[in-house]
């Protein structure tokens, strides 16, 4: 029985010890006494783009499926020629869609088969941001074909995401000194970081023309250009920091 009564007292008094030890971490780390502040801070990096995506889009409607499909891949064959004029790698030019449909119209109120529609679309990857504008002038030569907005891109952004992310911290950072500062109080260390990317990696490039004269000098041709402009990449940050009496 003594035996029991020993083992009895040993465990509650390391039980005992366990709930102090607890109590006490509650208190130093989680509890009620621990004054914090939440911040949140963000960094902002632009960027020169090197790299421009787009989609072109073909389309034709026959009598028939097959005759849909063979003049499709007849408009097909000419956006290749003309993309392959600029050295456009293979593996840069991928298709994304191939589509065949029946073609409906509305004639006195009847819907009625108007034909077969076949479709086809191709995504182009271009490293050359010299050649946007001669290869838009180029496809436009193909008719009833679509042209997808560009988007410029940096095909690499991992450094520029890790001083993005730098910056993010550093203003969070400020902005806790200043409102520690503000109640007279001191900065602690950190004890929570949450992070979360807004980067934004491409954007749509505006299309203008530009007029050049002609060697006859009486009429006027018009090429397209395609400013590259910058790109912004966002990182933010959400950190919460112990505040010291």
């Amino acid at each position: 029985m003594k035996k029991v009564s020993y083992l009895s007292i040993i465990l509650i008094a390391i039980a005992l010890l366990s709930s102090c030890s607890t109590l006490k971490d509650h208190q130093n780390f989680g509890g009620d006494s621990y004054r914090t502040i939440s911040v949140s801070g963000t960094g902002n990096i632009s960027v020169e783009p090197d790299m421009a995506t787009f989609s072109v889009s073909i389309s034709q409607t026959k009598e028939t499926s097959a005759e849909a499909l063979q003049a499709t891949n007849k408009k097909v064959g000419e956006v290749l020629n003309a993309l392959k004029e600029f050295n456009i790698s293979d593996k840069d030019i991928k298709t994304t869609a191939i589509n065949l449909n029946t073609e409906y119209e509305w004639i006195d109120n009847k819907q009625q088969v108007k034909g077969q529609k076949a479709s086809q679309s191709i995504n182009v990857k271009l490293k050359n941001l010299a050649s946007i504008g001669p290869i838009i002038d180029k496809l436009s030569n193909i008719n009833e074909i679509s042209l997808g907005s560009i988007n410029m891109i940096k095909e690499d952004t991992s450094e520029d995401m890790k001083q993005a992310r730098i910056l993010s911290v550093i203003d969070a950072k400020t902005k806790a000194q200043e409102l520690a500062n503000a109640a007279g109080m001191k900065l602690g260390m950190p004890l929570s970081i949450s992070y979360g990317s807004s980067s934004n990696n491409n954007y749509n490039a505006p299309l203008m023309m530009k007029t050049s004269m002609k060697a006859d000098s009486v009429s006027e041709s018009y090429s397209t250009q395609a400013p590259t402009g910058e790109i912004e990449l966002n990182s933010n940050v959400s950190i919460i920091y112990e505040l010291i009496y």
